[in-house]
């Protein structure tokens, strides 16, 4: 399971790890996004809620690259947490996650941050410019050395009938 860290301008950032089908998102950022204190209690609130509660434990690199033990929680356990927080932070983190994030990841398999994409786009769109500049050139190219060949192939055809006459 690969980290991945989606970061809002307005809100911080979260950290998600699974797969595109089963997003899990890290309990101790939804807290801090959301502006609640205590961990523990929002976990407690998850235990009574679903069965099975939170036990989705994973190793993870803090910020001073230590390894912490995290707990993750899943979808509906998300979905959850943002219905019944009335914190100022709960709406906008709610309408980035349900209108934007997990859409994306559903549609394309990642989210990316809008100005990341369309900085991500204006690059390849202009490598794939130089390439088709590179493909012309090479064509070119192709072409010279085949001119070069032909000027060659009648050098060593001239220089072969100059042999055969002072033979001859």
């Amino acid at each position: 399971m690969q980290l991945q860290i989606f970061n809002h301008k307005d809100l911080g950032q979260v950290r998600v790890i699974g797969s595109n089908e089963n997003p899990l998102f890290c309990l101790r950022d939804i807290c801090e996004v959301l502006e609640i204190g205590n961990v523990s209690d929002v976990k407690n609130a998850i235990n009574r809620e679903f069965e099975g509660g939170v036990d989705l434990i994973y190793p993870i690199q803090d910020s001073l690259g230590r390894t912490q033990q995290a707990t993750f929680i899943t979808e509906p356990q998300l979905y959850f947490v943002l219905m019944r927080s009335d914190k100022p932070k709960a709406k906008p983190f709610r309408q980035w996650v349900t209108s934007e994030v997990l859409p994306s990841i559903r549609k394309r398999g990642y989210y990316l941050n809008p100005n990341i994409e369309s900085t991500l786009i204006a690059e390849l769109k202009d490598s794939n410019s130089h390439k088709d500049c590179l493909k012309r050139e090479n064509e070119n190219l192709k072409d010279e050395v085949i001119t070069l060949q032909r000027k060659l192939l009648n050098l060593y055809d001239r220089n072969i009938s100059k042999e055969q006459e002072r033979s001859a």
